[in-house]
């Protein structure tokens, strides 16, 4: 089963990069004012501010067989901790997004509309 969702996960990443690349490249330029409202009042299930439009990022992401979140960082998938994971609100974006903060760490994600 691992073996199967990092392959899925690879396969998908490679064939999806340029298009993740252009969109990462136009946000949040052309988001509107609504969807942008939408990222500053997000916050993760700890209550934290998962902080605003420019720390939000499109991400690939996976979900394993125990109900663990994986987005991608900089290329790597890493796992989600449990209390950074939005689930139950809407998603404008159409896309998974990750919030990082300076160190790269994750603050917030919530997955795609898969969900």
């Amino acid at each position: 089963m691992i073996r199967s969702l990092i392959f899925a996960v690879a396969f998908a990443a490679t064939s999806i990069i340029p298009h993740a690349k252009f969109i990462e490249e136009e946000w949040p330029k052309n988001l509107p004012d609504t969807t942008k409202q939408w990222f500053k009042s997000q916050r993760s299930k700890g209550g934290g501010f998962c902080c605003d439009i420019a720390d939000g990022h499109p991400t690939e992401w996976a979900i394993d067989a125990n109900g663990t979140f994986y987005a991608s960082v900089d290329g790597a998938m890493r796992e989600v901790p449990p209390d950074r994971v939005i689930l139950g609100q809407r998603n404008p974006t159409g896309r998974a997004v990750v919030w990082l903060d300076s160190s790269k760490n994750i603050r917030c994600f919530i997955p795609g509309p898969q969900i």
